[in-house]
């Protein structure tokens, strides 16, 4: 088999408009708790790994049902195995984050850990 030349970067970019606002919104109806940043990151993901498998000679016979399928998977995935919420650390909430069944032992470490970290990132401040 062939590899299909590469597209056009302007009919590319139009294409990816095209979808962009289909998929985005189907995706924020079907998955209300998705934010719109996450929603972006989806589509440019979904986006990315069709544009592999056509670059490979992949025949993608609908571009906006593979973008939306690939979508709602990511996104069930997410929602499913829950989302890790990157949490800066001079941000108060570290020190009152931890996992069920930590021991206070475990909690006052991690609240050691954060309050150290906030005193680091003060010093490195102007």
């Amino acid at each position: 088999m062939s590899r299909p030349a590469l597209a056009d970067p302007e009919a590319e970019a139009e294409a990816y408009r095209d979808h962009h606002c289909a998929v985005v919104t189907a995706l924020g109806r079907r998955f209300p708790r998705i934010t719109a940043d996450e929603a972006l990151e989806l589509y440019h993901d979904a986006w990315e790994r069709m544009l592999r498998k056509q670059r490979d000679g992949e025949m993608i016979r609908s571009p906006r049902a593979f973008l939306v399928e690939t979508c709602y998977r990511e996104a069930l995935h997410a929602l499913s195995h829950g989302r890790a919420t990157p949490v800066a650390p001079d941000s108060p909430l570290l020190g009152q984050l931890h996992e069920p069944g930590q021991s206070t032992e475990e909690r006052v470490l991690i609240g050691d850990e954060a309050r150290i970290a906030r005193e680091l990132i003060a010093t490195l401040e102007p």
